[in-house]
């Protein structure tokens, strides 16, 4: 099977998942607007019994607490139309996103002629799992934005410190205007949203020479470490700048983990920079 086959397979099998998985969520969060819209409606029709009569403070106190809690929750699991949109709009607004959530992303923003409803093309090379983060936000947060078309080009891009695996992508994004029930989208609050990172990258080989990856390069490298101290459930490293570092079982470093102190009083670490969890060991130094 050759390359190109093989990765119009993966992408049409990632396709076809996040498709189910996006229609599922879907489907369950209109259940749950509707339960509660309904809960917030029998709660305020029994706030309206109490409107005429001596107040009871405790009771009224619970159900403002009660209306203010579904009314945050509408909000976190609902989308809304923008108020209105030109290029500026929606240019601020991926803009915010990216300062905010994921700022390592690199994308260029213009505008897709297209009938009287304005589209955005948004191109440049990234790495998937800033990618998918950045899809995750656009679909993920309030404002309704569909993404109409998606095209991804995995390359292998040499540097000078190995093979690194960069995806040449293209997606057009689409706001949804209506001015009489529209939201001003920069005044309109961000909700939280629930975000799961990749656990592989599919485009990469699952075995390889070491690449640099961005993402772990932001995590400490165990190779600069000293290890200084340790308890029971926790080893205390010293950095290159002696600063103290901190490190429990499990806690991600570069390309891995650190695992455990073993019963050298070495600590363990298990890193993978070529498919293969390697251990590595860490004397205590006196």
């Amino acid at each position: 099977m050759n390359h190109a086959l093989r990765n119009s397979l993966i992408l049409l099998l990632i396709l076809c998942c996040v498709i189910a998985f996006y229609y599922s969520r879907n489907k369950k969060a209109e259940k749950d607007i509707v339960v509660a819209e309904a809960s917030l409606e029998s709660t305020l029709n029994e706030l309206k019994k109490y409107e005429n009569k001596e107040p009871n403070t405790m009771i009224l106190d619970y159900y403002r607490a009660l209306i203010e809690y579904l009314e945050d929750w509408t909000t976190d699991n609902s989308k809304y139309f923008l108020q209105q949109d030109n290029t500026r709009i929606s240019w601020l607004y991926t803009q915010e996103i990216i300062k905010r959530f994921n700022p390592n992303f690199q994308y260029n923003f213009a505008t897709v002629v297209k009938g009287g409803a304005n589209e955005y093309t948004i191109t440049g090379v990234s790495r998937l799992a800033d990618l998918n983060a950045f899809i995750n936000y656009i679909e993920g947060l309030g404002a309704l934005y569909t993404i109409e078309n998606f095209n991804l080009n995995p390359q292998f891009v040499e540097s000078d410190t190995g093979p690194v695996n960069d995806m040449n992508y293209s997606l057009v994004i689409k706001p949804w205007v209506d001015a009489s029930k529209g939201k001003d989208i920069l005044n309109t609050p961000f909700k939280r949203v629930s975000f799961s990172p990749l656990a592989k990258d599919p485009f990469r080989p699952a075995i390889h020479p070491p690449m640099v990856d961005p993402v772990q390069e932001r995590f400490p490298n165990h190779a600069d470490l000293r290890l200084v101290s340790f308890t029971k459930g926790m080893a205390f490293f010293l950095t290159p700048q002696n600063q103290t570092l901190t490190l429990k079982p499990n806690q991600a470093v570069a390309y891995g983990y650190f695992s455990h102190i073993d019963s050298n009083n070495r600590a363990v670490f298990r890193i993978n920079r070529t498919g293969f969890y390697d251990t590595v060991y860490k004397n205590l130094e006196q």
